[in-house]
């Protein structure tokens, strides 16, 4: 997808309602916004498969205005609003200090780590492997970049971390992956840095995209 807006769809339409998941978020940015939790979207956990078109279209009365209940920088504490347990164990690999107040919700995500770039890029497989939950893994492909808009990362950093991530794909319920070219000096950056990725996966359409 071009962000992540659409992750949470697609961790609905994956995953089992029931069961309890870990969470790993990769990201040049947290997404932990909070966005005003509300009630009035909960027929969600009993008919989690609905259209892209119904999930992103939700709406909420903010006193003056009406308001998107999804964006691209709160779905993650809106999905864990209607299941928590999706979120046994959070992992997250950003710039930023990771925090998670109890603002909305009681339910604060329970942040086990949060890896620099010198960790992440060889112990995905292991954060993975040792748990007992299956994990929804939820990659952006601007964490290899910086806030200009720049490069960090070497092809060979990036195509390590690939690997690594393919010895743990057992272990992934499902894979969602953001291109943001907005945060990566364009389509053709984040496209590229993309194709690399999806050459060392399994999982992944060996077909590249383009643009």
């Amino acid at each position: 997808m071009d962000n992540h807006l659409a992750a949470g769809w697609s961790w609905l339409q994956e995953l089992n309602s029931d069961s309890s998941y870990c969470f790993f978020h990769v990201d040049q940015h947290k997404d932990l916004a909070d966005g005003g939790l509300l009630d009035n979207y909960v027929h969600l956990r009993e008919n989690p498969h609905v259209s892209i078109e119904e999930y992103t279209a939700l709406e909420y009365y903010n006193g003056i205005t009406k308001s998107k209940v999804i964006r691209w920088d709160t779905y993650i504490k809106q999905v864990q609003h209607l299941f928590p347990n999706w979120f046994t164990k959070c992992f997250f690999a950003c710039p930023d200090i990771v925090d998670d107040p109890k603002r909305y919700t009681d339910i604060p995500l329970n942040i086990q780590y949060n890896a620099n770039p010198f960790e992440l890029y060889n112990n995905v497989s292991f954060w993975v492997r040792d748990e007992r939950e299956e994990f929804i893994f939820n990659l952006d492909i601007d964490y290899f970049f910086d806030n200009e808009g720049m490069r960090i990362f070497s092809d060979d950093y990036i195509r390590t971390f690939a690997k690594d991530l393919n010895k743990a794909m057992e272990k992934i319920a499902v894979l969602t992956i953001a291109l943001s070219p907005e945060c990566c000096g364009g389509w053709n950056n984040s496209v590229a840095v993309y194709n690399l990725i999806a050459e060392e996966i399994d999982a992944i359409d060996e077909n590249p995209l383009d643009y």
